[in-house]
């Protein structure tokens, strides 16, 4: 589907919305996706906690930092061509202030900020 994205002269840009697991599972994954010049990727982090992934998404919590993983991998090679940002899911409506806390930690750690 994204070798049919960058050849049709349409389409300027693509966004490709993940919550990151499969890239932060798999590095290559990214770097091939880095090869499409129109594919923009948003990571979606959904979870401050692995029992709180479970409850919103269904994925296991041992694959709790995965996305973190994905987002570092990103910002190391993907940020330097701002092909790529991170919408972290933070309503207070559904997650507490602690796991918030967590969640922002987490982005800490990678040094994104």
């Amino acid at each position: 589907m994204l070798d049919i994205i960058e050849e049709t002269r349409e389409i300027k840009l693509f966004v490709l919305e993940t919550n990151g697991i499969i890239f932060g599972a798999n590095k290559s994954f990214m770097k091939e996706v880095l090869d499409y010049s129109k594919v923009y990727t948003r990571i979606s982090i959904k979870a401050g906690e692995p029992e709180s992934l479970t409850w919103r998404t269904g994925a296991e919590g041992r694959f709790y930092e995965l996305p973190f993983k994905a987002v570092k991998y990103f910002n190391d090679k993907a940020e330097p061509l701002k092909r790529f940002r991170v919408a972290a899911m933070t309503d207070p409506r559904i997650m507490s202030s602690s796991e918030r806390k967590k969640l922002l930690g987490g982005y800490g750690k990678l040094t994104l900020f």
